[in-house]
């Protein structure tokens, strides 16, 4: 009975207990819910500040960024030097100069080459017509032949002082070529050195590969110059004796052959004196030479000696400062070999020369000595 009793109560109070419960749950589901739905806005919420937080330290990120930069001096993409910059740089500047050297001594001896080739036109020009004229026959001493022999001594003259100019040259080519040697030395002892940037040794190898091609046009130049002076040298040698030959045989009023460039006595109206080898050596004074300086000495020691054109430079040298000097030729013998009458004949034969370039002969005297130490027969000029 009170089983049934307890069982009843129970079946009674389950509804009211289920109810309970589940208003319980449903309550406690609708509380939870409620926090959580407020938690979310707020942890949303909070996400934002904090992303907020962190998008406005970003800004003062790259002002610290900024700062950092003023207050070491130094970002990432700043050209910074060395100590070996300031080499580079020098090395740089020695490039640019020698470039500038070598394009200086292209155009000088470009103008040199055209201005000897001038002088050459001239020169063979007026020998043309000398030989013309000599073929046909002429007087003995012709004075037109001798006065276009004078121009066309004085064009063999400038055509080797441009030859003296071009050896001036190759000397300072020559040089430059040391210069660029020792440069490239220098660049490559600078890769050596410590401390350099990577824009330092760019640098060096762009003006090492610059001078290296600088070397090679030095070089070519070189070797044209040098071959133009020797070119130029042999022909004003065998210009001068053809020119010394051109005298004589304008002197003689024939044309010249091989014979014609041995000097020859002028027995023309022109010589006012007869020949001073034919005459007694004690007729001639003895001359007083202690103390001068010679304009020029012509030594015979060979045969065939072509001493007119420098004897024609330096009679005219002496003109252009003095016009009216007089010219002393001294015949100078050997004491050992006693050949005085050679030294006097030779004396002779200069003595005509002058005259063929239109010295009056009054202005030119001829005296003798003896020198100890001269070796072969001479003739010295001097100013009177």
């Amino acid at each position: 009975m009170v089983d049934l009793k307890r069982f009843s109560l129970l079946v009674a109070l389950l509804p009211a207990f289920g109810c309970a419960v589940g208003s319980d749950k449903t309550v406690a589901d609708d509380y939870y819910a409620d926090d959580y739905a407020l938690a979310a806005p707020a942890e949303r919420a909070a996400s934002s500040d904090r992303a907020k937080i962190r998008a406005d330290k970003t800004v003062p990120a790259a002002e610290a960024s900024d700062n950092t930069a003023d207050r070491f001096g130094y970002t990432a993409s700043e050209q910074k030097t060395s100590a070996v910059s300031e080499t580079v740089s020098k090395v740089e500047s020695s490039v640019a100069e020698l470039n500038q050297a070598l394009r200086q001594n292209k155009e000088t001896f470009k103008n040199l080459k055209a201005q000897s080739a001038e002088k050459a036109a001239k020169y063979y020009e007026i020998v043309a017509h000398i030989n013309a004229r000599l073929q046909i026959g002429t007087t003995p001493g012709n004075p037109e032949l001798t006065e276009m022999w004078k121009q066309a001594s004085a064009a063999l003259t400038e055509m080797g002082d441009k030859v003296q100019e071009m050896k001036i040259l190759n000397g300072e080519v020559n040089k430059q070529n040391a210069q660029i040697n020792a440069l490239l030395g220098n660049i490559a002892k600078t890769f050596t050195v410590p401390g350099a940037l990577e824009s330092d040794h760019e640098r060096l190898k762009d003006l090492e590969d610059e001078t290296n091609l600088t070397l090679i046009a030095q070089k070519r130049l070189a070797s044209e110059l040098s071959a133009q002076v020797d070119r130029q040298m042999q022909a004003f040698k065998n210009e001068s004796a053809l020119v010394a030959a051109l005298a004589n045989g304008i002197r003689s009023g024939k044309p010249y052959g091989a014979e014609a460039a041995a000097p020859v006595s002028l027995n023309s109206p022109s010589s006012l004196q007869s020949s001073l080898s034919d005459e007694d050596d004690d007729d001639v004074l003895t001359a007083k030479i202690d103390g001068r300086r010679p304009l020029m000495t012509i030594r015979f020691d060979r045969a065939n000696v072509a001493y007119e054109q420098p004897l024609y430079r330096a009679v005219k040298a002496a003109l252009d400062k003095r016009p009216n000097t007089d010219f002393e030729l001294v015949a100078v013998s050997s004491a050992k070999k006693g050949n005085v009458a050679d030294a006097l004949k030779k004396a002779d034969a200069v003595r005509d020369t002058l005259l063929a370039m239109g010295l009056p002969a009054d202005r030119v005297y001829v005296s003798k000595t003896t020198d100890m130490k001269a070796k072969t027969a001479e003739v010295r000029l001097f100013l009177k």
